[in-house]
């Protein structure tokens, strides 16, 4: 749920329950993840990482991520920079 958007940077809750599965693709933008609750694992491009809360976590643009291994529901901040609308709209030859 994005609950924050300007044109450098968008917020939002990401909340997967316990064994749930992770489709998300690629972004565009670079991603920020701040671990709030739950505990899973994290696979990214060949690597993967335990996540638990209060835990960072960087992924950047265009790098293939996913959580998996939900044991707890996951609750994560996500904080992209740029907003994906700010990038669209570039693409586009618009303006915000």
């Amino acid at each position: 749920m994005e609950f924050l958007r300007t044109s450098q940077m968008s917020c939002a809750m990401y909340h997967l329950p316990a064994g749930a599965l992770d489709m998300q693709a690629p972004h565009l933008e670079d991603e920020i993840y701040i671990v709030i609750g739950g505990l899973a694992r994290l696979r990214m491009g060949d690597g993967e990482r335990e996540v638990r809360p209060g835990m960072v976590l960087f992924v950047s643009a265009t790098t293939e991520h996913s959580f998996f291994d939900i044991e707890k529901d996951l609750t994560l901040l996500a904080i992209f920079g740029p907003a994906p609308l700010f990038l669209e709209a570039m693409r586009e030859g618009s303006t915000c």
